[in-house]
């Protein structure tokens, strides 16, 4: 029912784009100061994005998809090896301009309702258990606060990198992840970047974060499939999603918090 299987569309964060070319013009800054600490014979004076932030940015990116997986790794390779520059832009001075009223989009009553088959959801992935089935390297699973699997993962009072793997990462497996950047990931796969970070052991959550993950998990997976990740088109999320004077009566009265005057509120009111 549209009261219970939707979710609004207002602005409250920047857009993946946006958010893709800050990571980049960090990155760049980086790269910059490295070369010109080199020139002066002197160790560089900052660094935005060192090796455990640049993996804690693109598995959170990964899990909130924001960018494809392993762009971050994407984009240091471009820099430094093709000589891709992403330098900060003059940007001209603007008005504020106003909040656009909410607007809602219909997903269904579940985020596991678009997927082939909702075990593999959230914090699981079907290959790398069969790989290590019966092995040591097994994943341990833990059932969550709404009954689900999903794996047991490392936890320390904060979210964390492990430095030690972000290394080995680094040292042994760009040239891997690269690969699976370039090649793109099918409708659904955008979290396969966290997953992979995860089952590599470089993650750690907080304990509350292994149900909160799990279930960030299941909803990105879910808007990907419905091709609302990553680079969307802003005209087109709008075009599929209705204004609060066309939802059905009963939905109105659910979602009347988000309505505003100017988002027919006032219609509600006299109906």
């Amino acid at each position: 029912s549209w009261n219970r299987g939707k979710v609004t569309i207002q602005p409250d964060t920047y857009h993946p784009s946006m958010i893709r070319a800050l990571t980049r013009y960090m990155l760049q800054l980086d790269y910059d100061e490295e070369l010109r600490a080199a020139s002066a014979g002197e160790q560089p004076k900052f660094r935005l994005l060192p090796l455990d932030v640049m993996i804690a940015v693109d598995a959170m990116q990964s899990l909130n998809g924001v960018a494809m997986p392993f762009s971050v790794w994407a984009d240091h390779r471009d820099i430094r090896q093709r000589g891709v520059r992403y330098d900060v832009p003059d940007v001209p001075a603007v008005k504020q301009s106003p909040i656009p009223v909410a607007r809602f989009l219909h997903v269904g009553k579940e985020w596991d309702s678009t997927a082939g088959n909702a075990t593999w959801t959230g914090l699981r992935d079907p290959y790398f258990e069969a790989l290590t089935e019966r092995s040591g390297c097994a994943p341990e699973l833990t059932t969550l606060r709404d009954g689900k699997l999903a794996w047991a993962v490392e936890t320390e009072p904060t979210f964390s990198v492990d430095l030690e793997s972000a290394c080995f990462i680094e040292d042994f497996e760009v040239d891997r992840l690269l690969r699976m950047h370039d090649q793109g990931v099918m409708p659904g796969g955008v979290t396969t970047g966290y997953l992979w970070y995860l089952s590599y052991g470089c993650l750690s959550l907080s304990h509350a974060q292994q149900n909160e993950h799990d279930a960030i998990c299941r909803r990105t997976a879910h808007k990907d499939r419905l091709g609302i990740t990553c680079e969307y088109d802003i005209d087109a999320l709008i075009g599929r999603s209705v204004g609060f004077a066309d939802l059905p009566p009963e939905a109105r009265v659910a979602w009347g918090g988000k309505a505003t005057t100017a988002s027919a509120q006032v219609d509600l009111l006299f109906n």
